[in-house]
């Protein structure tokens, strides 16, 4: 069966809609967000991967990021979420404003040629950004129970705002995507947008497969990083770091188990090498190919403040052992500590 697609559509913004018009009719018969094991989603013979970082904050997304960047086959921005208050004036990774770094001027022309205009002061990716604010709180909502996540594949399959914020959104990650790995050379777009609501819209991607690393850290080391950066209550950090669990889960379970896979940030800080290994052969990719030293190639990486520091020496953060009271101890352990239990710590 065939889409009609509006002449004045682009390529991309084509191959997009005729995505969304096939997943509307899933979420009308109630089959929405699941997908069978092996199904990607992608067309065949599609040989670009999209690689996205799950993980509450403070968990070392940012490391990560650095890290697989230093392959030649993986090219990233860090959060492509970002849309950061300073606009252009963003620092880069590399030390410039972004209106100033020859990478992002270089992604300004890649959109030109592919018929797209991009805005350093709005990348226009987020899906909870919406001129309507119906809108985006519908599409940013976090990952609720079952029922509750079918109402909202039904008010997307039938409210056309909803669906075209959707598709317009997508169609932007995936523009960017396509221009950062053909200016790059790389096969392997990497995004640490982190955020476990994502995942729901991500599988529609045309021209890239989807897969999945989830970082883990102890919740009582997320737990400290949040009160401590955040200025948040220890209540409210834990119950952040259950609620982000349990979404994160929630997605888990409905994407293909091959497409996903665990890193634990204890031990990519204890044994990077070991670690980065495994990922390696994960994404399908050349480990002896990687930079020894992942300072020594050229970032260009929105994040946290790790992004602007000089050094290479991987420090695993534990703070939380001396800062954490055991009052503090025991307050975390009646919001998160079953769930911390089940990831694996004592």
């Amino acid at each position: 069966m065939t889409t009609s697609v509006p002449k004045r559509r682009n390529g991309v913004l084509s191959a997009l809609y005729a995505l969304g018009k096939g997943g509307t009719q899933l979420a009308r018969t109630g089959e929405a967000t699941a997908r069978p094991s092996g199904e990607s989603g992608n067309v065949a013979g599609a040989r670009k991967l999209f690689v996205y970082i799950a993980s509450p904050s403070f968990s070392g997304s940012t490391l990560l990021t650095f890290l697989l960047n230093a392959h030649p086959d993986v090219c990233t921005v860090g959060e492509l979420k970002a849309g950061m208050p300073e606009g252009g004036n963003y620092l880069c990774s590399c030390g410039r404003r972004l209106v100033e770094c020859d990478f992002w001027q270089r992604i300004v022309e890649e959109h030109a040629r592919l018929g797209r205009r991009f805005d350093l002061n709005d990348f226009g990716m987020r899906f909870e950004r919406q001129p309507s604010r119906w809108v985006g709180k519908v599409l940013g909502a976090g990952v609720r129970c079952s029922s509750l996540e079918l109402l909202r594949d039904a008010a997307i399959a039938t409210l056309p705002p909803l669906r075209r914020a959707r598709d317009r959104t997508l169609e932007n990650i995936e523009t960017f995507a396509l221009a950062a790995t053909r200016i790059t050379g790389a096969r392997v777009f990497l995004d640490g947008s982190k955020d476990p609501f994502r995942l729901k819209y991500l599988p529609r991607l045309k021209h890239f497969k989807l897969k999945v690393i989830r970082i883990i850290r102890d919740g009582r080391g997320v737990t400290n990083s949040m009160m401590r950066n955040e200025k948040q209550s220890l209540e409210a950090s834990a119950r952040s770091v259950r609620n982000m669990c349990i979404q994160l889960e929630r997605m888990e379970l409905k994407l293909p188990a091959e497409d996903c896979t665990k890193v634990y940030y204890e031990r990519l800080c204890r044994e990077p090498n070991a670690t980065l290994n495994a990922l390696y052969r994960f994404l399908d990719l050349d480990p002896s190919r990687a930079a020894t030293d992942y300072r020594g190639v050229e970032h260009h990486i929105m994040g946290n403040r790790m992004r602007l520091r000089n050094g290479s020496e991987i420090t695993l953060d534990e703070k939380w052992r001396r800062e954490l009271s055991a009052q503090d101890l025991e307050v975390f352990e009646r919001i998160a500590g079953d769930m911390n239990r089940a990831a694996g710590y004592e």
